[in-house]
Order: C-alpha cells, then sequence, then structure tokens
C-alpha cells in the first residue's frame, strides 16, 4: 500500500529508488542480522576469477544432459531443480530461489507449501550455498530454513530496461531481472567466471501460458514432472491481459540482452548450451564442444 502512495505522487523511478531507500534503513535499524548478512556478501567478488561455470534451468532439454558429467564443475541450480530426476549426481556449488512465490509472497502463482519445504530440504543435502531476496527472510526464519542451507540474502533494484548497471556489489542493491537464471548469471560475473554456460534455460514459460489461455496441454515446459503450472497459469491469467504476458516475456529476453553485453565488455564468455531454446540473445553451442 505505502509503495503504490508513493508511485503514485512521485511517479515510478522516483518511487522506486525512495522505496528501496526506506526498505534500506528499516533493514539497517531494525534487522541487524539481514543486514550483516547481505553485507557479508562482498566475500564473494572475484573468488572464482577465470573459472568456468555451468548454469542450469529447468526447461525440458535438461532432460537429454547426463547430469554426471558436471559433478566435478562448479555449478548453479534453481527453483524446483530437486525434482529433476538424478539432480543429486550434479554437485550444486550455489542453488538459487527469487520469485516471491517461493515464499508464498504471490497470490498469482503461489507453490504448495509442503512441496516447497520439501524441495529446501532436498536441496540442503546437496551443501549448496543459497541466494534469496531480502523478502525471503521472515518466511526462512519461520520455517527455520536457516538451520539446514546457508542462505545469503540479495538486495534486488530496479529493472534492466531502467537500470542496467555493468558494475554491482552483491552487498547492495542489484539490477532487477525476470529471471531467475539471469539472477544467477549476475552472480557468476560478479564471483569472476570467466565461462558461463547454460543448460536447461529454454524459456518455456511463454509457451505454457499461451497453452494455458488456449486450454491446450502443459506435459513437457520443464524438466520435471511434479508440476502444478497449469494451475499456477491460471491464477496469473486471471490478472494478467496478453498485453502483461507479452511485456514480461520481454522484459525477460532483454534481461538475456543486457547480460550478453555485460559479458562482452568484460571479456567474459556466455555461451547457451540448452538443445532447445527461444533465447538467441546469446551464443549458442553444444555441451559435447564444452565437455
Amino acid at each position: 500500500m505505502i509503495k503504490k502512495i508513493i508511485k503514485s505522487v512521485l511517479g515510478e523511478r522516483i518511487s522506486f529508488s525512495l522505496y528501496n531507500f526506506l526498505q534500506f534503513l528499516k533493514m539497517r535499524f531494525f534487522n541487524a542480522e539481514l543486514y550483516n548478512n547481505v553485507k557479508n556478501n562482498k566475500k564473494f567478488c572475484g573468488i572464482h576469477t577465470g573459472k568456468r561455470c555451468f548454469i542450469l534451468g529447468n526447461g525440458p532439454s535438461l532432460k537429454n544432459v547426463d547430469l554426471e558429467i558436471l559433478k566435478d564443475e562448479y555449478v548453479f541450480t534453481v527453483n524446483c531443480f530437486s525434482r529433476v530426476k538424478g539432480f543429486e549426481k550434479v554437485n550444486s556449488n550455489y542453488h538459487l530461489w527469487i520469485d516471491s512465490s517461493f515464499f508464498e509472497l504471490r497470490d498469482d502463482q503461489k507453490y504448495n507449501h509442503d512441496d516447497l519445504i520439501e524441495d529446501y530440504y532436498k536441496i540442503s543435502k546437496t551443501n549448496a550455498v543459497c541466494f534469496v531476496p531480502s523478502i525471503a527472510f521472515n518466511f526462512i526464519k519461520k520455517n527455520n530454513l536457516d538451520k539446514i542451507l546457508d542462505f545469503h540474502y540479495l538486495l534486488l533494484g530496479q529493472d534492466s530496461v531502467n537500470n542496467p548497471k555493468i558494475e554491482y556489489d552483491l552487498s547492495k542493491f542489484i539490477t532487477g531481472y525476470t529471471n531467475v537464471v539471469q539472477y544467477a548469471i549476475s552472480i557468476a560475473i560478479y564471483m569472476g567466471f570467466s565461462e558461463i554456460y547454460l543448460l536447461g534455460c529454454d524459456s518455456t514459460g511463454v509457451m505454457s501460458l499461451l497453452n494455458t489461455a488456449m486450454n491446450l496441454s502443459n506435459s513437457d515446459v520443464h524438466a520435471y514432472d511434479k508440476d502444478d503450472v497449469d494451475e499456477r497459469n491460471k491464477q496469473i491469467l486471471s490478472k494478467w491481459t496478453m498485453t502483461d504476458v507479452f511485456y514480461d516475456q520481454y522484459l525477460l529476453f532483454h534481461g538475456y540482452r543486457v547480460l550478453e553485453q555485460i559479458t562482452v565488455k568484460k571479456g567474459i564468455k556466455l555461451i547457451n548450451c540448452s538443445d532447445s531454446t527461444l533465447i538467441n540473445e546469446i551464443p549458442r553451442k553444444k555441451i559435447s564442444e564444452i565437455l
């Protein structure tokens, strides 16, 4: 409510900056644990300079990958990766949850609570370092998830259309994106990886939304079977017009373009090795050419 009032008075860009500043002050003076956690993100700067990593989305093309080939690589995983068959073959170094629905804060795309908690516990067995937005703090504390996982909180700033940052600091506000893989790429850049390879990054989200809108099947939009994507899509479409859907997709693909431009300027190799993908903003190679 407060955010809406500020936006109506000051306009979107100024209100966003002011709102973030107020949220920072609230964290700084009333939540020392969260503040210190965010500040501690500085330790990740350049820790993997010159190394290569693989970022795994959960698109259906991941089914075609023998995950065991990544066991000795630096790997980022995201969202419901623990539902992928054979997920334990990957030595997941870093795992991300970004969307607020994973913390029961979005009514239009909420996951089943028991399934969510199960996913957290499965990921805990990988010993991955986990990144989540600062809004997840209360949910994590309430469910005692910080007892089983090493969480690091991110301050998500203005989106990549309005505020694309080439240089940023994980201990401060960072550029906001619409896709968890894009946050993983951002973190990999910050950590100093010189080669970043994407797998299972198919961007099937728009296809699943259109299928739901047209009453068609959504049987093959993820690398795992246990999914309630149709129900969540119906909730989204009850509130979104197709204008909203396609603007959201514009932000998604624009984010990949921004990240590709950043990696080029920094001399970082960013390659999409997904077998089938809608993302053509990033150069492609077959995984057999890399491994």
